[in-house]
């Protein structure tokens, strides 16, 4: 009988038990820290293509401006004193025939 009652009285079982209830929460616990990093990263891309976005909106910005820039400085070496137009050589005059 003392072998029944040692069968019917395992401590195993609770313990076991016990260990599978700890071992339960660690697992939703990987899966929310994957979810965690899955969310941190797709943070930082939405962070980067933000930046990228804007950097790209600045360049533009930057380019408009460089042209324009390049547009009144043309105006000025065109006619750079007064408003008068260069005097015109000979030989610019030529050059610009033969090319036509």
């Amino acid at each position: 009988m003392s072998s029944q009652s040692s069968k019917n009285n395992t401590p195993s079982t609770p313990a076991t038990s016990s260990k599978a209830a700890q071992k339960a929460p660690a697992r939703p616990k990987d899966d929310s820290d994957s979810e965690d990093e899955e969310d941190q990263l797709r943070r930082q891309v939405a962070r980067t293509n933000q930046e990228l976005h804007e950097q790209t909106l600045r360049a533009t910005q930057l380019q408009e401006e460089l042209q324009a820039l390049r547009a009144s400085a043309n105006v000025n070496v065109a006619y750079p004193l007064f408003g008068t137009p260069p005097v015109r050589h000979p030989e610019n005059l030529t050059t610009k025939c033969l090319l036509l």
